[in-house]
């Protein structure tokens, strides 16, 4: 497995990103797009979670990440020439902040032709709390002394499971392995073919 370095310019600007003037748009890479507070995905994931069961939710975002992961990699991929270990390099920085925001890569370790490795991130948005207002805890069964919405982790598991599947065409699954604490934000996920 060869480690992916993760470069720090490759995103220079913010040419993926537009705005349409006197309109409710914003598209990335030409697709219509949204800003939401992180907050507001765990509240989502939540409610899923108490309407249907922790077990159902985690299958259900784990299977809406997988779809959101391919859909995303078949965007990134037309819109980059970039294939392979380097398709992966841009991916890492695309979804940190000088791109969307989603989470920062510490590293990938990916066999590309088996579809085995890991893939270490740091802060990702679904690592803990982020402002479930008063009223949504109220009305969200939410403990206080959970770091965060466990459920909202299969998301980030299929999402980048259903990335690698696009871009290595195999069968994979992945499994979110290590995750933080509150002092050392990061999730581990370990992917295999099935």
């Amino acid at each position: 497995m060869e480690l992916i370095r993760i470069e720090n310019n490759i995103i220079r600007n913010n040419n993926f990103f537009e705005r349409e003037e006197d309109s409710a748009s914003i598209n990335i890479f030409g697709q219509r797009a949204i800003i939401m507070f992180a907050g507001t995905f765990q509240t989502l994931a939540k409610s899923i979670e108490n309407v249907i069961g922790q077990r159902q939710a985690e299958g259900v975002l784990y299977d809406a990440g997988i779809n959101s992961g391919r859909c995303s990699a078949k965007i990134l991929l037309k819109s980059w020439e970039e294939r392979g270990n380097d398709f992966l390099q841009k991916w890492a920085k695309f979804y940190e902040s000088s791109g969307v925001g989603w989470f920062k890569v510490k590293n990938i370790e990916v066999d590309l032709d088996t579809g085995e490795g890991t893939v270490r991130i740091e802060n990702p948005f679904v690592i803990k709390k982020y402002g479930i207002s008063a009223c949504f805890q109220d009305l969200l069964e939410y403990n206080d002394k959970e770091l965060f919405c466990k459920t909202c982790c299969h998301f980030l598991s299929g999402f980048i499971v259903g990335m690698l599947k696009e871009l290595t065409n195999k069968k994979l699954e992945c499994d979110e392995i290590v995750y933080g604490t509150e002092e050392d934000l990061f999730c581990e996920f370990k992917i295999k073919p099935y």
